[in-house]
């Protein structure tokens, strides 16, 4: 049986409610990521440490690795339950923290070892973490969410006009966002993930780390993209920059307007296809963030953008750094260390902040007609060379 490792996967320490996260890559030195968890005994603290020189035995699905060069978020709880984030810097350590090693009774121990068994069963994985010298253990359960499967998720159909209809009476500007997307070559629907996932990467503390600072190197040549990378909406609006140039990001492209939402669902479905439906995903962004934005101070540090396991969705309006198409697409930006976000919302039951309406192809000359009126055409969206041609490719073409 071929057991695959590499992906994103998410579960819990055994009997306690902190979250482990393990994104695993497949490249030439063999399958290596990173591991991200809550202590038990501290739920404010974050642990990250680099998982090397793991293997698996695909007879059996057991596996092992280790663990090392951790790196320590530690946060406070405020009278108030809120958390404030910082990096650990504390030169003295108190037992069972982590920072650059497991401190324990005065003995250190700067690598623990990984173990488990991969579970074909609904695709699971169990394991232990530990150590020999301070007998630090730990149990957990995993499950994968990657997939490139279509989409799965339960939706409405709905025509143009009603559609038009029910984003007058019952989404709010501003309180809810919108995202279009276009079909797949089988003409079935794409799941909800990162340009970045897509890829079948996963491990964003090397994404982070190498892949970021290789981008902007190059990026930084051209005028108007400098970027403070220690500052989150800098850090944001390089990605943002880079991924409406088509490269791979972790985030999601969203927008405050639903007809520029429409534009890119029908934009690129050629004239002769007329059957299947495109897809608006139509998000509360006003309800996700009174839920989670008092939990984390963003602007501290990037790491907890990326990594705090309890918040893998964020929400930030990044300046506009070098990147003219942001301001007429309405842009919003998800950034998501989740793979498989639709089963994330879609878990067990359907979450009602992310509603879904499947619209019918066969309306695209109509949509595109009502968006040009309006004033939404590639000309507008991309303002450039590019986009003008694109428009009038689409006219006339």
């Amino acid at each position: 049986m071929n057991f695959i490792l590499n992906g994103h996967w998410r579960g819990n320490i055994s009997n306690t409610p902190n979250a482990v996260i393990l994104n695993l890559d497949s490249s030439n030195q063999g399958i290596q990521g990173s591991m991200i968890t809550v202590l038990p005994q501290k739920s404010a603290i974050c642990v990250i440490a680099k998982v090397v020189n793991i293997f698996i035995n695909q007879n059996t699905g057991k596996f092992g690795g280790v663990l090392q060069n951790f790196l320590t978020l530690k946060g406070c709880q405020t009278e108030s339950g809120e958390i404030s984030t910082k990096i650990s810097k504390d030169k003295e350590l108190k037992a069972g923290e982590i920072n650059g090693c497991i401190v324990k009774n005065g003995n250190s121990e700067k690598s623990i070892t990984l173990d488990g068994e991969f579970k074909f069963y609904k695709e699971t994985v169990t394991g232990r973490c530990k150590t020999c010298k301070i007998k630090y253990k730990e149990n957990f359960k995993l499950v994968y969410f990657s997939s490139n499967k279509p989409s799965s998720c339960s939706s409405s159909n709905i025509n143009w006009e009603d559609f038009k209809q029910v984003v007058a009476k019952e989404f709010e500007y501003e309180k809810y966002i919108f995202r279009g997307q276009s079909l797949r070559k089988d003409r079935r629907h794409w799941r909800l993930r990162t340009t970045f996932h897509r890829t079948g990467r996963a491990d964003l503390l090397h994404y982070k780390d190498e892949d970021v600072p290789r981008l902007y190197r190059y990026i930084s040549a051209f005028p108007n993209c400098r970027f403070d990378l220690d500052k989150n909406q800098e850090f944001i609006s390089l990605l943002t920059l880079a991924r409406h140039h088509g490269y791979p990001t972790p985030l999601v492209d969203w927008t405050y307007s639903p007809y520029v939402a429409a534009y890119f669902a029908y934009s690129d479905i050629p004239k002769e296809v007329k059957n299947g439906r495109v897809r608006i995903f139509v998000f509360d962004k006003g309800a996700w963030e009174s839920l989670t934005i008092t939990m984390i101070d963003q602007k501290q540090d990037i790491n907890y953008l990326m990594f705090f396991p309890s918040i893998p969705i964020s929400f930030i309006e990044s300046p506009f750094i070098g990147n003219v198409r942001a301001f007429p697409q309405q842009s919003v930006t998800m950034f998501s260390a989740i793979d498989d976000i639709e089963r994330y919302f879609y878990n067990d039951n359907a979450d009602p902040r992310l509603k879904i309406y499947d619209l019918p192809v066969k309306e695209k000359e109509k949509v595109m007609k009502d968006l040009n009126r309006m004033g939404i055409t590639a000309a507008s969206l991309f303002p450039g060379l590019d986009g003008t041609c694109k428009e009038l490719k689409e006219k006339y073409f």
